[in-house]
């Protein structure tokens, strides 16, 4: 019996070494993917604050940034709205606590003479940037750029033109930014 016994730890000790022996390897491969579609997100730098002031008898100026990041080579451009209070030509803050208003209204750069609006309106833009260069050009009812894949910051510029001064207090008004692609 102890022979038997001795012969089967043998066998079952030397089937261990040979299953231990015999392990591999086996490999596969998988895809990563994914799909990019055109997209583009815009984002305010802040409030476009203008300094404060007493008597409206001159320009007073401002100004705010936009970001916009698009999918890489994805045409766009970028429109904003006439305000709660106007028009894209003729932008109004409102007194916060009564019906007053402060004219005012954005452009394309700091030399005043471009109204950033919707493309739509006569005498007004949309602005898109290409690369590092901001694209001001009338293409029918849209402007645009085409995207890098980076984030492109643009400059809105503000401006309270000479007028009759209102009733002392706060004014503001809300512009809408929209990023098409």
């Amino acid at each position: 019996m102890k022979g038997i016994l001795r012969g089967m730890s043998v066998v079952a000790i030397s089937g261990l070494a040979s299953f231990s022996a015999q392990a591999g390897t086996a490999t596969t491969t998988f895809n990563v993917t994914i799909s990019l579609s055109a997209s583009c997100v815009i984002s305010s730098g802040g409030a476009l604050a203008f300094p404060g002031a007493g008597v409206l008898n001159t320009a007073i100026n401002g100004s705010t940034t936009l970001g916009v990041i698009c999918t890489n080579t994805t045409p766009y451009s970028v429109s904003l709205s006439g305000g709660l209070n106007g028009t894209i030509t003729q932008r109004q803050m409102k007194l916060t606590t009564g019906s007053a208003l402060v004219a005012y209204n954005l452009y394309t750069d700091n030399t005043y003479a471009t109204i950033w609006g919707d493309g739509t309106t006569a005498g007004s833009k949309t602005v898109g940037i290409t690369g590092t260069s901001t694209v001001v050009q009338s293409t029918g009812s849209t402007l645009g750029g085409v995207a890098n894949g980076a984030t492109q910051t643009m400059t809105v510029y503000g401006q309270i033109v000479s007028q009759t001064t209102p009733q002392p207090g706060s004014y503001s008004d809300t512009i809408t930014a929209t990023v098409n692609f």
